[in-house]
């Protein structure tokens, strides 16, 4: 659960709780009006810039005509779990 500005409730005035799928469907929301061409997330915010791309480019992943999975899921399968 994350805090954000809102409700006033039994944690604090203002304070409204979000669970994590519900803070990144917000997150991703807002993404969704920003080209990344013309309205890129600054460098300086990795994990945001890295959701703009996949909010906009990632059903367009190229799928191989054997596995059926984009090349970025068969390298993600290959990495050593840490």
């Amino acid at each position: 659960m994350f805090g954000a500005a809102g409700k006033k409730g039994l944690r604090g005035e203002g304070i409204e709780l979000k669970t994590l799928p519900e803070f990144i469907a917000e997150i991703s929301q807002e993404l969704e009006t920003k080209h990344p061409m013309r309205q890129a997330i600054p460098e300086n915010l990795p994990l945001l810039r890295a959701m703009q791309f996949v909010v906009h480019w990632g059903k367009e992943a190229p799928k191989t005509h054997t596995t059926g999975a984009s090349p970025v899921a068969r390298l993600v399968r290959t990495l050593p779990a840490t």
